[in-house]
């Protein structure tokens, strides 16, 4: 399918680059996806989907400091730190 990350790395691709690599997400195949995983890391597309989503942790956590302390906001908070470090 169509990540996030891969998203990232589409906007570095020409056209035929996008095309091949939609193709390969398409076939699926074991083979297909790790050449797919080696394309998004050489165009940067985790670390710049990592950076977005750093970003937006960053607004949720401001947004929820304009909430009294309580176990329920402690709890959005660690949630946001718990996305930020989560690896799969």
């Amino acid at each position: 399918k169509i990540t996030p990350p891969l998203l990232k790395a589409f906007d570095t691709m020409t056209a035929e680059e996008v095309a091949e690599a939609k193709e390969l997400v398409r076939l699926g195949s074991d083979e297909a996806i790790t050449k797919v995983r080696n394309i998004v890391e050489q165009r940067g597309g985790i670390a710049a989907a990592e950076e977005a989503m750093e970003e937006f942790i960053q607004r949720a956590k401001t947004a929820l400091r304009g909430y009294p302390e309580s176990d329920y906001r402690a709890s959005l908070e660690m949630m946001c730190d718990f996305l930020a470090q989560r690896t799969k």
